[in-house]
């Protein structure tokens, strides 16, 4: 049963160390909120997984709270360059970091395919190199969303 409760306490409850988290939004729906709690209350080896990682998720590799980047397009225009990500993928600094790339078109069918609870997921388009994609939900993360109230 769904629940109103603090971010501290939804990211307490549901986040712990290792699990995999998709933290999406655009411009302004950018969840930093929900990505600096996680820094606060120290979570580490992360499997973050985004479709365009952006600033937030530059701060938590900075933070050495990711293990994994799952993605389809690494920087933001926005923003510039994402300088952690380049440090731990290059440096190992502050800690290494491992990376799955996909395509956008990939990335979105796989987020659909977790929200169905489907496993694998095939489809016209997407990645060439990956034509069967097997979703994200082998991660874990569907169909459970972190909601939280800005109240």
């Amino acid at each position: 049963m769904a629940a109103f409760v603090s971010l501290q306490e939804a990211v307490a409850t549901n986040v712990r160390d290792g699990d995999a988290v998709a933290l999406e939004g655009f411009t302004h729906l950018i969840p930093y909120a929900a990505g600096h709690e996680l820094i606060r209350q120290g979570r580490c080896g992360l499997t973050l997984i985004r479709m365009t990682p952006d600033i937030i998720y530059d701060q938590l590799i900075g933070m050495g709270a990711a293990e994994k980047l799952v993605f389809s397009w690494g920087g933001n225009p926005g923003v510039g360059s994402l300088h952690r990500m380049r440090d731990a993928i290059e440096n190992g600094w502050p800690r290494p970091l491992a990376v799955e790339e996909h395509s956008h078109a990939a990335m979105a069918n796989a987020y659909e395919a977790g929200a169905l609870s489907l496993t694998t997921f095939s489809a016209a388009g997407g990645s060439r190199r990956n034509a069967r994609f097997t979703g994200l939900s082998r991660y874990g993360v569907f169909p459970c969303v972190l909601w939280y109230d800005l109240r």
